[in-house]
């Protein structure tokens, strides 16, 4: 015969690990980053905008894209002069993060996609108006300080990127596992990349079509993410093309319209960047499992 309270400790354990196994499983936010570097929250499911600030990383230079990284939680920005910021998502305030050695001189072009790869916790970069162009940057050991540049192996001749972006990607996920998709403008199509470091073999997913009928063409520098659930059970593409935003079924290419981002008075640009931050638990599913910890630890007492 349980007393009430082993029951009560019972009830804890159940209700605490039930939080934290619930996850959450949409994203409704995607922040834009566009060509007169102003940063934008899309909600993807009302197609309402809200103008976030400009992201002013200091007098002539340029953000070249934004992504937001799974190890942290954070959303950082690669800027012309090399130096990767950190970015508030709510003001656009940028701090440096890092500045690796030797990267400002490889950014000789005009526009680079970027994504964070969530197995080693390292930016990937690839030259949009550079066919060749594909940087890594590295972690020292037992950090995630972002400090190593590594050049890697240049992209098959007739393959342009317009963006880059990793499935499984999530808060606490710490995947084993994941796939490089890039958008190749030659021929408006999706691809996966089976060797990042050395891209040779790049499958063909299917060209973009739109989900109402018709192809999705597009041409240089777009925004392109991934956002995975958390525990990585669903992957989902987004991809923002001019002022639209897309969601982007990564098996076989088919996207659908989620509405246009309301640019602020006098904007004129269109979308070179957009990310989603990644998922984790509802803020309520930590302190239900720390009740469930010590709901667990009574029942055990009470038994001894």
């Amino acid at each position: 015969m349980f007393s009430v309270r082993q029951t009560l400790a019972a009830f804890a354990v159940v209700a605490g690990f039930a939080a934290v196994a619930t996850p959450v499983s949409a994203q409704t936010t995607a922040y834009v980053l566009t060509t007169t570097n102003n940063l934008y929250a899309f909600n993807t499911t009302t197609a309402t905008t809200t103008f976030v600030g400009a992201l002013n990383l200091g007098a002539g230079i340029n953000p070249y894209g934004i992504d937001f990284r799974g190890g942290d939680g954070n959303l950082y920005a690669l800027g012309s002069n090399g130096s990767i910021y950190q970015v508030n998502r709510f003001t656009a305030a940028a701090t440096v993060f890092s500045t690796p050695a030797g990267l400002a001189a490889q950014l000789t072009g005009a526009a680079y996609s970027v994504n964070f790869n969530p197995v080693p916790n390292a930016l990937r970069i690839v030259g949009t108006t550079d066919a060749s162009q594909n940087l890594r940057i590295t972690n020292t050991a037992g950090t995630a300080n972002l400090s190593t540049l590594n050049i890697d192996g240049n992209y098959p001749a007739g393959v342009t990127v317009s963006g880059t972006a990793y499935t499984n990607t999530g808060a606490g996920l710490n995947p084993i596992t994941t796939t490089q998709y890039i958008l190749n403008d030659t021929t408006d199509t999706l691809h996966t990349v089976t060797t990042p470091n050395a891209p040779a073999a790049l499958p063909t997913v299917g060209a973009l079509s739109l989900s109402s009928g018709g192809a999705l063409s597009f041409s240089g520098q777009v925004g392109f993410d991934i956002f995975a659930s958390l525990g990585g059970v669903t992957n989902t593409g987004y991809v923002g093309i001019g002022t639209t935003v897309y969601s982007l079924n990564l098996s076989n290419a088919v996207a659908t319209s989620l509405g246009s981002v309301t640019l602020a008075s006098g904007d004129t640009g269109t979308i070179k960047s957009l990310s989603l931050p990644v998922a984790a638990p509802e803020p309520g599913s930590f302190v239900l499992a720390s009740a469930g910890l010590l709901g667990l630890a009574l029942a055990r007492r009470k038994r001894n």
